[in-house]
């Protein structure tokens, strides 16, 4: 059985009109319902795609898991290295849960920490998952950060962006894993993309720089961010300062390998990480896929969702 972990609740109230009642049609009703952006209809939106998503996924129906993300989504997972684009990519990555296959008979929970429109049809949400067998073993827990579009009265992912968590590694399995490195984005002339490409350098530059200041202002005030390598997501730009602060050693690379603008001066975009050890050795490498603001003069970080890779 699923558990949702509802973590906000709504921040408006639908006010009735003073002296007589009268009830509203349903073009009424309808005209308020989606025009209701709040975290509480976001999290009802969230609940019912949580409930699709992880059906398709008991069923063992790859292509039923595909069908609840938009025509052309994203899934980028920290158990691979490369993207997948469009539902039949999709589909074909989600072919372990059919039968014979080894995660025939799983089931996935879902616990989500915080859901919230950012447009009127783009919501973001995040938090934890496990996938568990039919003796409720955990085989693979993490975290998750994605986006969703609205789509009539239901959300459909338009990208995924999950990793296992990494506090519990078997470094030995992964000692002898090699990045394959995706061809870099061209951003050509879009000055969307050319402010997400400014926001990642960056980020490098002040990672590199130990900089938890200047890190945690290229998030946005009420940013998100969800990395595999820790314990919490954080919520807010001091908590995310706090991640900072306490940021271990290695020198950071990274490249964007995607980009996509989803309207509203909102922009999705993927790419990949490295962390080398300072002697020549990588020490972690990974993906990311984070959702950015952008306006005239920059773009900040809406949500950071990365993790490191790992060999199953």
């Amino acid at each position: 059985m699923q558990r949702i972990l509802l973590s906000t609740l709504a921040c408006t109230m639908l006010c009735l009109g003073c002296g007589t009642n009268a009830p509203q049609n349903k073009e009424q009703q309808t005209e308020d319902h989606t025009s209701d952006m709040s975290n509480e209809r976001a999290s009802e939106l969230l609940s019912g795609f949580i409930t699709a998503f992880g059906g398709a996924w008991e069923n063992g129906d790859p292509e039923g898991i595909a069908e609840t993300f938009t025509e052309d989504g994203i899934r980028v997972i920290g158990g691979a290295q490369e993207v997948f684009n469009g539902r039949a990519s999709i589909a074909a990555s989600f072919g372990g849960v059919q039968d014979g296959e080894p995660l025939q008979n799983t089931r996935v929970e879902i616990v989500t920490t915080d859901a919230r429109f950012v447009s009127e049809d783009l919501v973001i949400g995040c938090g934890y998952f496990k996938i568990l067998n039919e003796t409720n073993e955990i085989l693979s827990e993490g975290k998750w950060g994605n986006t969703y579009r609205l789509e009539g009265d239901e959300l459909l992912m338009l990208m995924e962006s999950a990793y296992r968590s990494s506090d519990a590694v078997d470094e030995v399995a992964n000692a002898n894993a090699v990045q394959k490195l995706q061809p870099n984005w061209d951003c050509g002339g879009s000055l969307a993309c050319a402010q997400v490409a400014a926001n990642v350098a960056a980020f490098v530059s002040s990672f590199n720089a130990e900089s938890p200041n200047e890190l945690s202002m290229l998030f946005r005030e009420d940013g998100i961010r969800s990395v595999s390598e820790l314990s919490k997501i954080a919520l807010g730009r001091e908590s995310i300062l706090e991640t900072f602060q306490s940021a271990g050693g290695g020198v950071l690379s990274a490249d964007m390998k995607g980009f996509r603008d989803v309207g509203n001066n909102l922009a999705v975009a993927h790419g990949q990480w490295k962390i080398s050890d300072g002697k020549g050795g990588v020490a972690a490498f990974g993906q990311w896929g984070n959702i950015f603001e952008t306006s005239e003069t920059n773009a900040r970080l809406v949500m950071e969702s990365a993790g490191r890779f790992l060999v199953d």
